[in-house]
């Protein structure tokens, strides 16, 4: 029986409470059941909304601690040191430091057929996460900043998406001290991107402070796989 509302089931809704004279019981369980769900699923689409295309099984599986990274600069070198395999600046210093990341990826697919490799043509990105500490969120000048970029056989860069920001735009309305700032943290950065080959990919991580009272850290970066719950 193929039901379309609560008035197939000669069904009322008063005070939250829903009743019914339909005789099989096991059919209005179902529609329930099933209305349940539809509602469930409507409210994650609005509050959980995935930003596209999961991320590839290679992605999910590739990760970029800190220890991958060094100084875009020799002179950098001794603004920072990793400390327990996370970058830090070093006792008494102060700056900018930025770190290249490598992202050792590029479109092809580890167990797809040639046929299909040309087909799909590429690897889907969707978000990355970057595992940090930002100790003062609503000021710009300490944190941490992140923007993959690549280059390819020809001279230049490519950068993808924006720099994302650890911090709060300082005159932001929303920008207060959380509690807890001061904690290591993971956060997830939408960013859809297709991976082609012929591109040497790499992640810029800008880490500053231009006081010695707080202490930004650099963890790494990896690309959680959107897991799908079946009801």
């Amino acid at each position: 029986m193929f039901l379309k509302n609560y008035n197939d089931l000669n069904c009322n809704f008063s005070n939250n409470v829903v009743t019914c004279s339909h005789t099989n019981k096991e059919v209005i369980k179902m529609f329930i059941r099933t209305r349940t769900i539809a509602c469930v699923a409507l409210l994650t689409g609005v509050f959980f909304a995935p930003v596209g295309s999961a991320n590839d099984m290679e992605l999910g599986a590739t990760t970029i601690p800190a220890s991958a990274c060094r100084p875009a600069r020799d002179s950098q070198d001794a603004l920072v040191e990793l400390k327990n395999g996370a970058y830090v600046f070093r006792s008494g210093q102060t700056g900018t430091v930025n770190l290249l990341c490598p992202l050792p990826l590029n479109g092809w697919r580890v167990g797809v057929p040639l046929n299909q490799q040309f087909i799909d043509q590429g690897m889907n990105m969707s978000s990355y996460r970057i595992f940090l500490k930002d100790p003062r969120p609503c000021l710009d000048e300490v944190g941490v900043t992140a923007r993959l970029r690549y280059r390819k056989s020809t001279a230049g860069r490519v950068n993808v998406g924006t720099t994302w920001k650890s911090w709060i735009e300082p005159n932001s309305p929303f920008c207060f001290f959380p509690v807890g700032a001061d904690a290591h943290k993971s956060v997830g950065v939408p960013l859809n991107h297709t991976l082609r080959n012929g591109r040497l990919y790499h992640f810029l991580v800008q880490m500053k402070r231009d006081s010695t009272a707080y202490n930004p850290v650099f963890t790494g970066i990896d690309f959680p796989i959107e897991v799908i719950i079946p009801f």
